[in-house]
C-alpha cells in the first residue's frame, strides 16, 4: 500500500470491516489505521456490537438519549475517517 511499513497484509485487501465492543472503541483504537485504509481505497466498514448507552457522566438523561448522541457521534467520526 504505497510502500506503507507494515500494511503489507492489506496489499489486496478492497474491504475491511471492523468490529467492536463500543461505540467510540474503532475510532480510538485504530482510526490512524482506518484512516490509512481508507486513502489507500479501501472500503471500511465498522460493527458496534453495543450501543454505548451506558456510562453516560451527564445526569438526567435516559439511555435511549445516550445511544442517540452516540449513534451520531459515530457516524461523524465515521465521515472523518
Amino acid at each position: 500500500m504505497n510502500g506503507m511499513k507494515g500494511f503489507e497484509v492489506f496489499e489486496e485487501a478492497k474491504r475491511v470491516l471492523i468490529v467492536a465492543a463500543h461505540p467510540d472503541d474503532w475510532e480510538t483504537m485504530c482510526g490512524g489505521t482506518v484512516y490509512q485504509l481508507t486513502r489507500a481505497g479501501v472500503a471500511v466498514w465498522g460493527v458496534n456490537c453495543t450501543l454505548g448507552d451506558i456510562g453516560s457522566q451527564t445526569g438526567g438523561v435516559t439511555r435511549a438519549e445516550v445511544a442517540v448522541r452516540r449513534a451520531g457521534e459515530v457516524e461523524a467520526a465515521a465521515e472523518i475517517l
